[in-house]
């Protein structure tokens, strides 16, 4: 761990417990003296070059004459662990081509959200609904990994521009939506403009040379009373889909009245 043992021996403390697991840390040994119990801990501390690591601690108590008790255990390097618990947890949550979250993990966050929302009505729930403009052609003339370098790079520009609570995720293809929570149809509408805008200015390079390209999106409201965001979704696609019909590269809102789905 990169702690001479002697630094330990005068000062417990040599081992750098991250600040956010010291107190958790000392809630537990305190327990296991006053009970005289086994002890065990998962936690992380910080080398002396300022790199967290994680290590697991457990220990037992022991008697040590008639009224002396020491507590004789290990602690183990868990790093690698976590490090593949992490990987694990992002192949489950995202989508291996553009690292956007997928479907599955989209809908367990608007669960939340909605019943965040719930509880609290004034808290408003805007989704978009995103999809490149004319990708098969996009496949078409420059090749199948271009449209995959276009895809991710989409990805890498609409992250660059959300809130540390918005939620991108590939629903399949070129289609894309984001869950934007305490968030008003106006400002949704705002910022899939100026996604629209910033996408329509990028050049997209590959081996063969260069293109770019735009989206068109959908812009609509979870309504109180809904259980999932399904409606939403339905009524931001209608919107996308009159933004397709209006001849693309343009942001489209299905207001309160919009409720029909185009056949």
């Amino acid at each position: 761990y990169g702690i001479p043992p002697e630094d330990l021996e005068r000062d417990w403390r040599a081992f750098n417990i991250h600040p956010e697991d010291l107190q958790p840390f000392r809630d537990t040994i305190r327990k296991a003296f006053e009970r005289k119990s086994e002890w065990s801990f998962e936690g992380r501390f910080v080398t002396r070059e300022g790199y967290d690591k994680w290590w697991r601690s457990v220990s037992r108590p022991v008697a040590v004459g008639d009224d002396e008790i020491v507590f004789n255990g290990v602690i183990i390097d868990i790093s690698l662990q976590k490090e593949m618990e992490e990987r694990l947890r992002c192949m489950a949550n995202t989508d291996p081509l553009t690292n956007a979250f997928n479907r599955r993990h989209f809908n367990d966050i608007a669960l939340k959200e909605i019943h965040r929302a719930t509880r609290n009505p004034s808290l408003l729930l805007t989704v978009v609904m995103i999809d490149i403009d004319h990708f098969k052609k996009i496949n078409d003339v420059h090749g199948h990994s271009s449209g995959d370098i276009a895809l991710k790079r989409l990805v890498l520009e609409i992250q660059g521009q959300l809130r540390v609570n918005d939620v991108l995720a590939r629903l399949g293809g070129e289609e894309f939506a984001l869950l934007l929570p305490e968030t008003g149809i106006e400002d949704g509408k705002n910022l899939a403009e100026r996604l629209r805008a910033l996408l329509s200015r990028i050049e997209v390079e590959y081996e063969g040379g260069s293109f770019s390209f735009t989206v068109s999106s959908g812009v609509s409201m979870w309504r109180l009373g809904e259980t999932t965001l399904d409606f939403a979704l339905e009524r931001a696609d209608q919107a996308l889909y009159e933004a397709k019909r209006g001849g693309r590269n343009q942001v489209r809102v299905c207001a309160e009245s919009c409720n029909r789905l185009p056949s």
